[in-house]
């Protein structure tokens, strides 16, 4: 399955194709049903659930998919690009969920470590609960943006070792504009064009950890003192990131959960898709020369932006070209 991006031609360049299609996304949707759920180290997640369309009997009983939804770096289940998504996905009749990871739905979670862009125990926690509860997953399709991707296609190459008992479940994963090579791509938003990005990201990220330090001032790993040091997003990923996550540095932190490594393992239908002038990514990974496995199937638009996709006209009843692939994608299923 594969169809065209046809960009919105008066938006030149990836920083405008990036920008304006996320000042321009609605974000008031749709509501949804919030249920937090408890982990295996004590913490917990908050994740949004779409709510039942009117034939709630046939959406109980449907044979689609329960599509779960992966945020980026410092976005959570409110962030335009996944309410779009799970808005479209709704009114096609999936059961929607969108993740927020730990610390981003509005509280502070328990514990002083955070969320990070391999942190796939959550994913498959989210998933084992969403096939447990009751509800109507009976399987489970991934579809994740930027950090999420790489979450997604993380999860997805660990399917036939570390997560097998969700193997048969999980019908397949998609993953848009993803830092595949973390250290690359850490290094690509460092770049003097694209600091805009970085000090949003930084500022964010470093309101988080004075915020738990308050709440946890003997905690490990939450010295506030360590932020006026930060230049750069990797300097946070050394000082915090690595650190509250059982890695010595960044580098190493890099290379363990970069979803590069994971490619070749995926077993499942998966689908990448990343923008040839995505400013957040390193040129290496958005150009066809990219490994995968042949599960996966790699597309690379002309134009697009990071997580942008804005076109023309409307297709399938949106102006974002990701939600029309997703949704044409999941019919496979």
């Amino acid at each position: 399955m594969s169809t065209t991006y046809q960009r919105f031609r008066p938006l030149p360049g990836g920083h405008l194709q990036t920008i304006l299609p996320h000042l321009l996304r609605q974000k008031g949707l749709l509501e949804y049903r919030r249920e937090r759920i408890s982990l295996p180290d004590g913490d917990f997640l908050d994740i949004d659930h779409t709510q039942d369309p009117e034939d709630s009997q046939n959406w109980l009983n449907n044979d689609k998919p329960h599509v779960l939804i992966l945020h980026g770096l410092e976005g959570n289940s409110h962030s335009g690009y996944v309410i779009g998504m799970a808005y479209q996905l709704q009114q096609a009749g999936y059961a929607v969920t969108a993740i927020n990871y730990r610390g981003c739905s509005g509280a502070t979670n328990r514990l002083p470590r955070f969320y990070h862009s391999g942190a796939t125990e959550d994913v498959a926690a989210v998933v084992a609960h969403l096939l447990r509860s009751g509800g109507p997953a009976k399987t489970v399709a991934v579809i994740g943006f930027s950090l999420g991707g790489n979450q997604c296609l993380k999860f997805m190459g660990e399917l036939s070792s570390r997560w097998v008992d969700l193997s048969t479940k999980v019908v397949g994963g998609l993953a848009f504009s993803v830092p595949i090579d973390l250290g690359a791509c850490s290094a690509q938003i460092s770049l003097p064009e694209n600091r805009l990005y970085e000090n949003r990201f930084i500022k964010a990220l470093s309101n988080k950890i004075r915020t738990k330090h308050r709440i946890m001032p003997d905690a490990l790993g939450l010295n506030p003192e360590h932020l006026s040091k930060i230049k750069i997003l990797k300097d946070f990923d050394d000082l915090y990131t690595a650190p509250l996550h059982g890695y010595p540095d960044a580098n190493t932190y890099y290379a363990a959960n970069s979803s590069l490594g994971f490619l070749p393992t995926i077993t499942h239908p998966t689908m990448i898709v990343q923008a040839d002038n995505d400013p957040f990514l390193s040129p290496e990974i958005r150009s066809p020369s990219v490994i995968v496995s042949p599960s996966t199937q790699l597309q690379i638009t002309r134009g697009g932006g990071h997580c942008g996709w804005l076109t023309s006209r409307p297709d399938e009843g949106s102006y974002y070209w990701s939600n029309v692939l997703a949704l044409r994608w999941l019919r496979q299923f």
